[in-house]
């Protein structure tokens, strides 16, 4: 990607741009199958670039990494983007899930900037030495254990690194072992925001509650023999409604139709649990280990 650089005399300004695909752990690809989706996504949106497609398979989430060159190899123009273009891109995705009968994943209900790898970072990731990779591999593992904002300081404290997460501050800082310093914009992906994992403790706050209860609610009227039928369809209609972003109207917003939902079912037996459990896991991304 340098060399291409380099041939057309264009080494300054944007290096790379940087795109995440993910895949639903419901569509049950492999990672050959998930790597050949994003290369198929690469040459669709960017056929005169080189994109360097790197599959994560250390996640019980698949997702692929796409990074652009800002130059071509074929005329050596630039790539510019946009957020027509990146619009346009989630399209492109979208058309591309389908031909393959993937699930198409819901929007971000709200776009938050996110900032493009510089020269030596891209460097350091494709050595495998980012500390800013390093960095989103701990949140990720601690993700995986954390009940709660408090319980995910803590673990990240315990792996050598500091968290300064309060409610006047708009953003997350992290400080590494090494006293390296990152806010949660400067991770690449939406997921590490200070919103997106405030809503994400969240959630986890009512699944804890209802587990801590050992009871599930369904309505008085379900027979016993109906309610692992009850519980499927309630699974498939949240996860319908997540991906849409509406409740049952239309208008309503998911996060406020899930509370209705859950304050409005009565008290049952913990024999369902499990099947619960699974339902969030394909509905919510970080919940695999609660």
């Amino acid at each position: 990607m340098q060399l291409t650089k380099e041939r057309f005399v264009k080494t300054d300004g944007w290096q790379y741009y940087h795109f995440v695909q993910f895949f639903a752990a419901t569509d049950g690809l492999t990672p050959q199958e998930a790597h050949a989706i994003g290369l198929e996504l690469a040459q669709r949106k960017f056929p005169d670039f080189e994109v360097l497609v790197v599959t994560h398979i250390d996640t019980d989430i698949l997702y692929s990494h796409l990074i652009v060159n800002s130059v071509s190899f074929q005329n050596g123009r630039k790539l510019h983007q946009s957020a027509a273009d990146l619009q346009a891109h989630r399209l492109a995705n979208d058309e591309v899930y389908a031909a393959h009968h993937l699930s198409i994943l819901p929007p971000p209900q709200k776009q938050v900037q996110q900032k493009w790898m510089d020269t030596r970072e891209y460097r350091s990731a494709a050595k495998g030495e980012s500390w800013k990779f390093r960095l989103m591999n701990a949140i990720d593992q601690c993700m995986r254990f954390a009940s709660t904002r408090e319980d995910f300081i803590s673990l990240m404290e315990s792996e050598g690194y500091q968290v300064r997460w309060s409610a006047t501050r708009k953003s997350i800082t992290y400080t590494t072992p090494q006293g390296m310093k990152c806010r949660d914009d400067r991770l690449h992906e939406l997921k590490y925001t200070k919103e997106i994992m405030e809503r994400e403790f969240r959630i986890r706050e009512k699944i804890i509650y209802i587990c801590r209860a050992k009871t599930i609610r369904v309505p008085e009227s379900i027979p016993k023999r109906g309610i692992r039928q009850y519980v499927a369809h309630e699974a498939e209609e949240l996860e319908r409604q997540f991906k849409t972003g509406y409740g049952e109207d239309g208008n309503l917003p998911f996060q406020e139709y899930a509370e209705r939902w859950l304050a409005r079912q009565v008290r049952y037996a913990p024999g369902t649990l499990e099947s619960y459990r699974r339902m969030l896991e394909r509905v919510y991304p970080f919940i695999g280990s609660i």
